[in-house]
């Protein structure tokens, strides 16, 4: 847990925030942008250069991965609901760039930080695992915000 707090206490300082917003179920899959909304004021800290939200940057990161019928990052129901980590290999969700996105993801919708799986366990069933970069292309209409590729490995 001491590592858990020091990755949010990164997060904030890199976002600029006090305060992180909260976190839901399921493997990362996509569904439309609209069933991802953010709904805190952190949102327009957590964008990137073109106002994507987290949401919206790895939903489009895991369409360009896998495809629209394969990629599923859908929005969490309730604040006690949080992202797990995927079920086994995949550059596209082993890497520490999408676990930030994705926990940028979860804190935007609900303010429960301590909902957020620390890396290691995110990561358990990752063979391959990258750290501070993301393996593939990155769409040309998105952008990775600087915060995701925070380190992570605290």
């Amino acid at each position: 847990m001491p590592r858990l707090s020091r990755l949010l206490r990164r997060l904030r300082t890199a976002l600029g925030m006090s305060s992180l917003p909260h976190s839901g179920h399921g493997y990362v899959v996509c569904v439309p942008v609209e069933s991802l909304r953010c709904r805190l004021y952190a949102t327009l800290q957590m964008q990137n250069s073109k106002g994507q939200s987290a949401c919206e940057v790895a939903s489009d990161l895991q369409i360009s991965c896998v495809g629209k019928d394969s990629a599923v990052l859908q929005g969490l129901l309730d604040s006690g609901d949080y992202y797990k980590g995927p079920s086994g290999q995949s550059p596209c969700v082993c890497n520490t760039v999408m676990y930030s996105l994705i926990a940028g993801c979860q804190l935007c919708q609900y303010d429960v930080p301590s909902a957020l799986l620390a890396w290691s366990v995110y990561a358990s069933n990752c063979t391959d695992r990258t750290n501070g970069s993301y393996p593939n292309s990155v769409p040309s209409g998105t952008a990775i915000p600087a915060w995701a590729y925070q380190d992570v490995m605290i």
